[in-house]
């Protein structure tokens, strides 16, 4: 039981300085997070996720997926940088902002082919067309 409670709830995140992020689960719009992040002082950062389904219609049969939906500081946040690429800019994180998307490596193998000149190719998510940045 023990070894179950632990790889679940007990056990540090894999990322840098796991102890001081903090998780919250609620369901705020952007401009609420906006506010949280000017009036709190007891956060020195913070980034949103949505989750959501996407339809990868660009390969040999239609995949759906569950994408993350995130800001310009997710990645720096958890101190995560892209085996190749870029992640995604203050510029890009605007309503009306060029579509772009940061996939997984196993996204990348599966769904690409692997295939090292992806950057800046577009694929088609949900009917949209979006540019690789990473």
């Amino acid at each position: 039981m023990f070894s179950a409670v632990y790889g679940v709830l007990l056990r540090p995140l894999p990322y840098a300085d796991s102890a001081r992020l903090v998780v919250m689960f609620n369901n705020q719009s952007r401009v609420d997070l906006d506010d949280v992040r000017e009036r709190t002082q007891l956060l020195e950062a913070g980034s949103a996720v949505t989750v959501q389904p996407v339809d990868f219609t660009g390969g040999r049969e239609p995949v759906r997926l569950d994408a993350g939906l995130v800001d310009a500081d997710f990645f720096n946040i958890l101190g995560v940088k892209p085996e190749l690429g870029r992640t995604i800019t203050r510029e890009e994180d605007q309503v009306g902002g060029p579509k772009v998307v940061v996939v997984s490596h196993a996204f990348w193998q599966q769904q690409l082919g692997g295939d090292p000149q992806v950057l800046g190719k577009t694929i088609p998510l949900s009917g949209q067309p979006y540019t690789v940045i990473a």
